[in-house]
């Protein structure tokens, strides 16, 4: 576990706790904004969020993971609460979630601009890639497209980044 997640639990239990939901309205969205912290822990990303005395973690290999895990326990945390009869609503019915980088987590969104990560990704090969970049060769369109794909996506992350 992540020590800025160790540092957390820790944290958590001994703060006074809030009973209000802490998300924020966005500007552009109707709905509440979740903050999610992310870190980096080995091959391994971490997720946590803190509502209502709650400390919900996962893990998993991406961001997407990470969201759909949420996604899931938040799920089955109102099923809960719906089963025992709990009169408690920890999320709105519509929520999106705003992720916040610690810093283990900055250097693994740079890694994804070395050539074997955007090999890997596009599922060309790396030699090739190091030929178009150095303009040997020249990509078909296919691969032109999911290169093009790909750092589009790269730059929907770099606008979404945010640090602690």
């Amino acid at each position: 576990m992540p020590a800025g997640t160790l540092d957390t639990l820790f944290r958590a239990t001994y703060a006074p706790q809030t009973a209000l939901f802490k998300g924020q309205h966005s500007k552009k969205l109707s709905v509440p904004t979740v903050p999610v912290v992310l870190e980096k822990k080995g091959s391994q990303l971490w997720g946590r969020v803190e509502l209502q005395k709650l400390l919900i973690l996962t893990c998993g290999a991406s961001r997407d993971m990470i969201t759909e895990k949420l996604n899931a326990q938040f799920s089955e945390l109102t099923s809960y609460l719906q089963a025992q009869n709990i009169d408690r609503q920890i999320l709105p019915n519509d929520y999106v979630f705003n992720f916040h980088h610690d810093l283990t987590a900055v250097r693994e969104l740079f890694q994804q601009f070395r050539i074997n990560h955007l090999a890997e990704q596009t599922d060309i090969p790396q030699d090739l890639l190091s030929q178009f970049m150095s303009n040997k060769q020249h990509p078909s369109t296919q691969e032109a497209q999911k290169i093009e794909m790909l750092i589009q996506q790269f730059g929907r992350e770099m606008l979404n980044f945010s640090l602690l």
